[in-house]
């Protein structure tokens, strides 16, 4: 696309919406002249999802008025607002007194694309909670089948109407930005960038309390985001070009580097007559290369603060000159009173009294950035590409800033960082580093379970060791790594000793165990590996998981075949036949006969049951990554079986929709080692098919 393009794209976009469907491609061909690239975007734009912009545009734009009618247990008022996409009422809950607004998309943007945007923007709201954000408190569907969202109701102005009408101070709109960065560093914290940050999705309370708003641009800062390329250009189409970073007009999505950009311009909004300090936070922030921004929002906040409290800051040059001025800003009345002693001691002893106290600052703003991202991410951090590991970084940096600190009474919290960096290295293929990360939280939990026996410490060396097991095994420390899991092993009774319970079934110690146990029996320890299997199959069982339950049941078998005990593995063979898919491992252990109860076609069969009740996990929750790794694996396996079959025909489209599948989540984490071997091992298996 040629210069100017964003804003020419969506000139064009809405001129074109407004014409007749007939008369759209020659309206093209005469704008778009010799430009393929913008001519081919728009005619993406337009036929996205089917037509479902082909909707008479007065439909599209005005749209029904909801007034009167009932959403749920919600009775809609009068329009509020509306936007791009959607509408905004006042609403009421039947039989009581509560204020809401209720948002709807707006007639003929409920479907497709448009429609799985809303939904995911309902199930983002639904995790967030924080006293700047507007919080969620209901959705679903009405009678007419559209879908709905319930927010809380914010009796306020946008800020560009809340800063021009009452004219605050400084003082005043520093602090009104720092709700806003507080509020947005939240947000990272919980891996969501808002992708359209502007002072109309910023409403500012009669009490000075900002609340941000509208997150349908919002994206889950994960390569598993479903959004796809259609959506991606429908976005660029909607965004306000002003508030939107170089990168999201060139059509990438929202990310921690575009908001931040987008809190520059406000920035500079809110502050006209800026001073150079001013300036230049803005201008760091508005640079065009993502890499040469604040690495983060608490970077910008915390500028934000030392210009309130007249010290030098960060974007600006830290010359002696500088932070002298700075000084004296502070402290005009006091210098004259102390020019005497500074005269005698000279002014390098203020300052190194200074760099303590920033210190001691700086000590504050990490243990705040550990803080946050414990209680605001996911349980584990990963599979989120750049942003992700940028986020896993700056972690890392606060991590080790409290560390050196000497900081007591943050064990555990630094226990748990430090599992969520582990769990994020190993993710990116950083085994090494993933083993380190999970040895220090282990070992920082039991220092604080011998010392002062808290049962919070060994709830988290609970999780820690398994973990630190499993990523020993990883790296093929077969010796250390059966003597960290043999450890966890002794953990989980001490751990049913002190609480009267095992574990849950989501703790990694049962995925160890099933590698413990075979490594166990292979050392000729065979009571102690079939006792841990048969722990596994119990637990597998008990939460009905055919996954593990299959697996349970074939290390089981293999075990009592090498023991001699033909019977017994029959009876483990017949059941993993009919509980799980067939697996190559379950073929090398029972043979031809393991799944003997079931004819080819049954077998097929229920593999393929098995890929559809995975889909429909995922379309509950499509987000989860690591549920779309294993569909792909599933859909390899498949195609194995049918290959074996004789059947290639239809095991080439089981793998190339693994294929599929895994291409793309490479290109949305390319850092993604393990991913990258899984991709490159399907597409040896279509060459295979192909031959």
């Amino acid at each position: 696309m040629q210069d100017g393009g964003f804003e020419r794209l969506e000139e064009l976009f809405h001129s074109a919406l407004a014409l007749p469907v007939g008369e759209r491609s020659a309206f093209l061909r005469t704008q778009c002249g010799d430009d393929a690239a913008l001519r081919e975007e728009l005619e993406g734009l337009l036929a996205a999802d089917g037509g479902v912009l082909d909707v008479p545009v007065l439909e599209q734009l005005g749209g029904d008025d909801l007034e009167g009618q009932t959403a749920g247990r919600w009775r809609i008022g009068k329009r509020i607002g509306e936007g791009g996409l959607g509408v905004v009422y006042e609403a009421r809950e039947d039989g009581g007194t509560r204020r809401a607004a209720i948002k709807f998309l707006r007639p003929g943007f409920d479907a497709g694309s448009f429609r799985r945007r809303f939904l995911k923007e309902r199930r983002i709201l639904g995790e967030l909670e924080h006293p700047h954000i507007a919080r969620w408190l209901d959705g679903g569907v009405d009678e007419a089948g559209r879908p709905y969202l319930v927010m809380e109701f914010v009796d306020g102005q946008p800020l560009d109407h809340y800063l021009a009408e009452t004219r605050p101070g400084g003082t005043a709109r520093l602090d009104l930005l720092t709700q806003v960065c507080d509020a947005v560093q939240y947000l990272h914290g919980a891996l969501v960038a808002h992708g359209d940050l502007k002072p109309s999705n910023i409403l500012v309370g009669a009490d000075g309390q900002v609340k941000l708003l509208d997150f349908g641009a919002a994206k889950l800062i994960m390569p598993n985001d479903s959004t796809g390329g259609g959506e991606t250009t429908m976005t660029r189409a909607f965004l306000t070009p002003h508030y939107a970073s170089p990168e999201q007009k060139m059509g990438e999505g929202p990310s921690v580097g575009s908001d931040i950009y987008a809190l520059g311009v406000i920035l500079g909004e809110a502050f006209p007559a800026a001073d150079r300090d001013l300036l230049a936070i803005r201008d760091l922030c508005c640079r065009a290369e993502v890499r040469e921004r604040d690495r983060s929002v608490l970077e910008l906040g915390q500028d934000l603060q030392r210009y309130k409290a007249k010290q030098p800051v960060r974007a600006r040059r830290q010359d002696l000159k500088y932070k002298t001025g700075k000084f004296l800003q502070r402290h005009v009345v006091a210098v004259g009173l102390s020019a005497a002693v500074m005269a005698g001691a000279g002014t390098a002893g203020y300052f190194q009294w200074r760099e303590v106290q920033r210190d001691r600052e700086r000590l504050a703003q990490m243990r705040t950035v550990v803080r946050s991202v414990l209680q605001n991410g996911p349980t584990q951090v990963v599979n989120a590409g750049e942003d992700r590991k940028a986020m896993r970084t700056t972690m890392e940096s606060a991590i080790r800033e409290v560390e050196a600190s000497g900081e007591k009474g943050m064990e555990l919290d630094m226990a748990a960082a430090w599992r969520r960096v582990g769990a994020a290295r190993l993710e990116e293929g950083n085994t090494d580093g993933g083993v380190d990360a999970l040895k220090k939280a282990s070992e920082l939990a039991e220092q604080v379970w011998r010392t002062k026996g808290d049962p919070a410490a060994l709830e988290s060396k609970a999780v820690s060791l398994p973990l630190w097991a499993l990523a020993l095994q990883a790296r093929r420390d077969s010796e250390d790594g059966i003597a960290v899991a043999r450890k966890a092993v002794a953990l989980h009774a001490e751990y049913k000793r002190v609480f009267g319970r095992p574990l849950g079934p989501a703790n990694p110690y049962y995925r160890l165990i099933l590698q413990l146990g075979p490594a166990l029996a292979k050392r000729g320890e065979m009571e102690e590996g079939r006792g841990l299997l048969l722990e596994a199959l119990a637990m597998a069982r008990q939460v009905k998981s055919t996954e593990y339950t299959g697996r349970a049941l074939v290390e089981l078998a293999a075990l009592e075949g090498k023991d001699g005990k033909d019977a017994a593995a029959k009876g483990y063979c017949d059941e993993a036949g009919r509980v799980a898919p067939l697996t190559r491992k379950l073929r090398e252990v029972c043979g031809s006969e393991a799944p003997a109860a079931m004819t080819e076609d049954e077998q097929i069969a229920t593999m393929r049951a098995q890929i559809r009740a995975k889909v429909e996990e995922i379309r509950h929750d499509p987000e989860r990554f690591p549920a779309l790794r294993r569909l792909a694996g599933m859909h390899q396996q498949l195609g194995m079986l049918l290959h074996e079959k004789g059947r290639d025909a239809e095991a080439r489209v089981e793998v190339e929709r693994a294929a599929e599948y895994l291409d793309e989540m490479v290109k949305k984490d390319p850092q993604s080692v393990p991913l990258k071997k899984q991709a490159r091992r399907a597409r040896l298996q279509l060459e295979l098919l192909s031959k």
